[in-house]
């Protein structure tokens, strides 16, 4: 059982996804080590006001699921593995938990066949099967909302 009572979830696994994919932030498993140890440091002042979970948002969301009596969550953001199947995966498994009128965000609003990166197509996909407006930022590398009905 996983303490669900903070309210925040810092998720990720933190570690080298598969030769392949050439996310520049897919560092090895040493450096995710390492990234993951400096995060918990810096996150100290902050106990008990999140839960760190080591681990995919796509298998959490099962986690979270499973909790009883776990209010849905009114915001998600997804800044998690940028291939399209995994990003499919993501907004799958947590539009459903989701609540009514909550916002689910993400970064990285691009496609990129040589870096494997599908989230601006998973996205547009997404948004049109659950009839959903999808919002974007104006910036360089745009970031996505979409508010669930």
């Amino acid at each position: 059982m996983i303490n669900l009572s903070a309210g925040v979830y810092l998720c990720d696994p933190f570690i080298h996804i598969w030769q392949g994919y050439k996310d520049p932030d897919n560092h090895s498993d040493r450096d995710h080590q390492l990234i993951f140890e400096d995060l918990r440091n810096r996150l100290v002042p902050y106990e008990g006001k999140y839960v760190l979970i080591r681990d995919f948002s796509y298998s959490f969301a099962d986690t979270y699921r499973s909790e009883p009596n776990q209010p849905p969550p009114t915001f998600i953001y997804i800044d998690a593995n940028h291939a399209y199947a995994a990003v499919k995966q993501d907004l799958e498994q947590w539009w459903p938990v989701l609540a009514t009128g909550g916002l689910i965000a993400g970064s990285t609003f691009v496609d990129d066949d040589q870096r494997s990166i599908g989230v601006a197509t998973a996205v547009r996909e997404f948004a049109n099967t659950v009839q959903a407006d999808l919002y974007l930022t104006q910036d360089s590398l745009p970031s996505w909302y979409m508010v669930k009905g």
